[in-house]
């Protein structure tokens, strides 16, 4: 047989406990605190790729019209009906400038339309 040293630590259950609850809610203390600042970490690290998500709807686009592979564009629009844009989509729609299109292009039609 091997020799080894037994540690013997003679303290009260109570004192374990509340040393147990006391390290849990420093520890929960000190995420609850860094949440913020956590959260805002990674908003900051994925804000350059922001920008990635045009050129991918434009690459799914471009390989769907030209190759026949088919994306779902569940960035852009919603699985229920193109004309109901997600909210990402809806966003792409106004600022490129498509919005104000689409409702000149309406407003022409409902003249035209009259009698």
């Amino acid at each position: 047989m091997t020799p080894e040293t037994t540690l013997v630590f003679n303290i009260g259950v109570g004192a374990a406990v509340i040393t147990i609850i006391t390290v849990f809610l420093g520890l929960l203390g000190i995420i609850w605190k860094g949440k913020k600042e956590i959260g805002e970490a990674i908003k900051e690290g994925i804000k350059p790729f922001a920008s990635i998500a045009n050129s991918i709807t434009e690459i799914q686009t471009t390989l769907k019209d030209k190759l026949g592979v088919s994306f779902v564009h569940t960035m852009v629009e919603k699985g229920d009906s193109p004309l109901n844009p997600t909210e990402y989509g809806a966003s792409l729609i106004k600022d490129s400038g498509l919005e104000r299109v689409l409702l000149m292009f309406t407003h022409l039609l409902n003249i035209q339309a009259l009698p």
